[in-house]
């Protein structure tokens, strides 16, 4: 039993929830063009069961337990579509303090 308290747990979740999603295929329309950059993360490093949003939702649920003995809690997201799941869990949680941002740099958005 660690009774240590820590001010904040961060996270930068793997993004995607399997090879397809890593490739962008089925979110790619005919208007969006092929991204210019490279993705050079391994699978262990990028891909989880439920993707980012399963993966923050877990966090969720380990601060529930874990109460007060981390105090903030932080995570990025990469794709928008996350957001609202991630806020609705967090609604549904009674979590009394949410913050959000939108970190853009070029053609590249995180939330």
């Amino acid at each position: 039993q660690n009774d240590v308290p820590y001010s904040f747990c961060m996270c930068n979740p793997p993004f995607f929830k399997d090879k397809d999603d890593k490739l962008g295929t089925a979110s790619r329309t005919g208007n969006r063009p092929i991204p210019l950059t490279q993705n050079t993360g391994n699978e262990s490093e990028t891909i989880t069961d439920g993707g980012e949003v399963a993966f923050v939702k877990r966090i969720i649920s380990d601060s529930l337990k874990l109460g007060t003995k981390i105090k903030w809690y932080t995570s990025m997201l990469g794709k928008k579509a996350s957001v609202r799941s991630i806020k609705s869990e967090l609604l549904r949680n009674k979590v009394p303090v949410v913050v959000s941002t939108e970190f853009s740099q070029g053609k590249t958005h995180r939330w």
